[in-house]
């Protein structure tokens, strides 16, 4: 029986050597993998750093492209605004010429009476000038002729 238990004995330091043997390998194999581990999760904030950043230049572009897209609008804006101003001001060009046109023809008018109007004054000046028609009358005494200017 003695036997019996020190071959059980041996047995058991057989299977605890082997067990604290499969201990070691699976802390080595532990420590390992939390290196490995390690060296994802770093990883894997590395990539998170950079999606985040990846995001970061998304939103600045997004926001770069709202400002454009609102500039372009502006812009449009502002475009149809001054064609409409070119369109309202060709109107009133085209009124200021009509206006401009009768008033030439109301000049071309007044001119011709104008020049009516100087040709009778020229005429009146003119028959101012000439010297009165002397008429002439007899003296009832004497029968004498008598001039008057």
């Amino acid at each position: 029986r003695l036997d019996e238990l020190q071959e059980k004995q041996q047995q058991a330091q057989v299977q605890h050597a082997a067990a604290q043997d499969a201990l070691a390998r699976a802390q080595a194999n532990v420590g390992t993998q939390e290196a490995a581990l390690t060296e994802t999760q770093q990883q894997l904030d590395h990539l998170n750093d950079r999606f985040s950043a990846l995001q970061d230049a998304v939103k600045e572009k997004e926001t770069a492209l709202e400002k454009v897209r609102g500039d372009a609008a502006v812009l449009t804006e502002r475009v149809a605004q001054s064609e409409k101003q070119i369109e309202n001001l060709q109107k009133r060009e085209a009124r200021t010429q009509e206006q401009v046109d009768g008033w030439q023809a109301q000049l071309a008018t007044l001119g011709e009476e104008y020049g009516r109007i100087e040709s009778a004054r020229a005429q009146a000046l003119e028959h101012r000038k000439r010297p009165w028609r002397k008429r002439s009358s007899a003296c009832r005494r004497c029968g004498t002729e008598i001039l008057r200017a």
